[in-house]
Order: C-alpha cells, then structure tokens, then sequence
C-alpha cells in the first residue's frame, strides 16, 4: 500500500486520468487511507486491490450493474431490476453494521426483487437475530427471496433460519417457483418465473449436520414453470448452475455466489480451477445467462483482496437479436 501511494503521488494528473479511464485504478487519498476499517484499492479490469481488510468488520461495496438481454421479454418487464447480494457469512467477523450497510445501498437502488443467494449466516440463528435484523428493513416493489447455500446447513439449523426469514417478510425458495409481474393486473403472459433451489451439497454432504433432508432438486423447482415465459434460477453454486445448464429447461438467467470472486490471492487461483465458473458474467448458452456474484462479505480469513464485495443490479431488457449483455461497473 505505501509502495502504490508512492507510485500515486509520481504520476501526473493526466496519466492518472489515463490509468483510472483505461483500467479501472482508483488513486488512493489521505482521506480513505484515514477512514476506519477502510482502505484503497487498484483495480485491474477484474483484480483489484481494494476491499483489503486486514480484521475489521466494515467492507466497502461496489455496485455492478448489468443488462440482460431476454428473448420475448414482455414490454412491461422492461428494465425489470433484479438486486442481488449472496454470501453474507454473518458471524465472528461480519456483525450488524455491515448487514445495515449492505441494506442501505441494496434500498437506495429502489429494486423491483431482492434476491439473498445462500450462505447468509455462519452461526445459527439464535446467535444471528440482532445482526441479521436489518434485513426486515429491505424493500422492494415486488419482494425478496432468498435460497440456502452450503454454509447456512452446517450446524444443522436451517429450519429456524427459514422460519425467521419468512416472519421477517423475506420469501424463501425451497425448491420452488413464484411468478413475478410486474403490475398487479397484468396478464400472465406478461410476468416470468423465479426458481430457487436447495444448495447442491444437500443429499451428498460430508459433514453429518450438513445433512438437513432438504435436498437439491431441479425437478421439484420446476413443478408448474411455464418455459414458454422467461425463467430466473437462484442457486448459490456454480456447480449447480452447470447442472441446470446442461438440461433443456429454458433458463434465461441464472444467479449463484459461493466463490467470493477467489476472495484475496492467491486463494483466488485455487478457487478459480475448482470450480466450473468462477465470477462474473457468462453467457452459457444462447439465450442463457449466468452472473456469479462475488458477495457481500467473506468466510475465514476475514480479508478481501483482488477480489472486492459487490451489489449486482440486473436489468432486465428485450433481446433484439444483436443485443449483447453490458456491464456498467460502478
């Protein structure tokens, strides 16, 4: 870090322009190397060296928005915004604080849907309430939805957590669907599906409390799905967005977390080969999307590093054919 300030503080404001235009640099300043539990960072397309937190509980998020493209998307579903956040992992290290800013910036985007994309707790319920209770202060236009990842299984206590969700107003997808419209009197033509599944681990885990008897299932979400409306997947892992990419089941977008983006290097390149995708947008298919977010927070070494929290913002918009998701990094 002081080596960057040095290197900051040689280059001329132009080339500085030139750096942060080209490549995304941020240069770092007296006031955000001050800022408790918050420094810097540089970023280099998708690494960056923000979001460094040596132990403290604050992260600074980024907002990534992204278009995507929707074959016979209806005109009412036009710029359809999706928020979704994943991988809270709310425990030692995460607290209250950083779920109340997580909920400020998701409120300030005025969404149609939040979507929680598994592994929001590390300890379990009972020990979570007071720091998981600024999520009763998300709003939407049209709900929040959550699905369980691999983390929220392992000391056996999913069945509360999903209980105090659904008291709280968020609805949880168990390998389920709901259908989204936009206006109260819409037609049915004129909404799409939301599937949410299980985590993949459930039926195949190792560790025995991981074991809830709620197992994945792509099947049962499916049961009643029109596939002649668009589909929206929630699934936390990539290893399971594969799978359902694999099948000939429409799925026009498909959203998982569970990497963490690599979370800091040069874990970051472990993570990257050992699982099928890694972070970001993928266009898998060709009327298929999959966006893995690199979430909201992190698990074990409480650091990021090259691998910054995220908002994802995804809107829906109309396929013309020539259309091509963007992303607007901002």
């Amino acid at each position: 870090m002081y080596i960057w300030r040095r290197l900051v503080s040689d280059i001329e404001e132009s080339r500085q322009y030139e750096l942060q235009s080209r490549y995304g640099v941020l240069p770092v300043t007296d006031e955000a190397l001050s800022a408790e539990n918050d420094v810097t960072f540089i970023q280099l397309e998708r690494f960056n060296i923000r979001h460094f937190l040596p132990f403290g509980r604050s992260l600074v998020l980024k907002v990534n928005e992204i278009d995507i493209p929707i074959r016979e998307l209806p005109s009412s579903l036009e710029q359809f915004s999706i928020v979704q956040v994943c991988d809270f992992h709310i425990g030692p290290w995460l607290w209250k604080e950083h779920v109340e800013k997580v909920v400020d910036k998701v409120n300030d985007l005025h969404p149609d849907i939040v979507v929680i994309v598994g592994d929001l707790v590390d300890l379990t319920t009972d020990k979570v309430l007071d720091a998981i209770q600024p999520l009763e202060r998300l709003t939407s236009k049209k709900g929040i939805f959550f699905v369980g990842g691999n983390h929220d299984y392992y000391l056996g206590d999913i069945e509360n957590l999903y209980k105090h969700l659904e008291e709280t107003g968020i609805k949880v997808l168990s390998n389920e669907s709901v259908k989204i419209c936009r206006d109260a009197d819409d037609k049915e033509e004129s909404c799409f599906y939301l599937v949410g599944t299980e985590d993949i681990s459930q039926g195949q885990g190792l560790i025995t409390k991981q074991r809830s008897g709620r197992n994945f299932s792509l099947t049962q979400a499916l049961v009643g799905v029109d596939s002649e409306m668009p589909v929206v997947l929630l699934t936390h892992q990539p290893s399971a967005a594969k799978r359902a990419i694999l099948t000939d089941q429409r799925f026009d977008l498909i959203l998982s977390g569970h990497t963490h983006g690599g979370q800091f290097f040069p874990v970051s390149l472990v993570v990257y080969l050992s699982v099928p995708y890694f972070y970001g947008l993928y266009h898998v298919k060709e009327s298929t999307y999959l966006y893995v977010s690199s979430g909201v927070g992190f698990w074990g070494i409480p650091m990021r590093f090259m691998a910054p929290p995220e908002v994802a913002v995804l809107s829906l918009v109309s396929d013309t054919g020539s259309s091509h998701a963007a992303i607007n990094r901002a």
